[in-house]
């Protein structure tokens, strides 16, 4: 897939989501989503996407795509390496931690390099997915909604 083509289909991404995912639930359909997203752009055989409290080192959310027919072994990522930028072994890590937030945002793949075009396009996803993260955190202090935590 070219550049031009890749990025074509990142703005089609980008103009699918007009209303916020405003639960757990949705929030896990927009990380199946993204995790498809990713595998379409770089060959790999699965992806990690996981969101971290900075402060605890506990994850908050995350979800695990692979490719259909393809039996891949859940990878043990530890959180602590991640928040620590320490290189994972034979995987390629994409990280958005934002300066102001207490949050980080990454995607692991099996994978040793990635093109810097692949990368660029993998940093805009995990980056959207930071800033819906906040959104939808917002969304929920705002509305006092107590029933269902994110």
């Amino acid at each position: 897939m070219t550049t031009k083509n890749r990025f074509i289909k990142l703005n089609r991404t980008r103009r699918k989501w007009r209303n916020y995912p405003k639960s757990k639930t949705e929030l896990k359909k927009t990380l199946t989503y993204f995790g498809q997203r990713i595998l379409g752009i770089v060959s790999s055989n699965w992806v990690l996407i996981r969101i971290i409290n900075c402060s605890t080192q506990r994850t908050i959310s995350e979800h695990f795509e692979a490719r259909m027919h393809q039996e891949p072994v859940y990878p043990q990522i530890s959180n602590k390496k991640i928040v620590e930028n320490r290189q994972l072994e034979s995987h390629t890590t994409v990280i958005y931690s934002p300066e102001n937030l207490e949050i980080l945002v990454f995607c692991v793949l099996p994978a040793d390099k990635i093109s810097r075009d692949e990368r660029i396009f993998i940093e805009a996803i995990i980056d959207e997915l930071t800033k819906l993260f906040v959104i939808i955190n917002s969304l929920y202090y705002k509305n006092e909604n107590k029933t269902e935590s994110l």
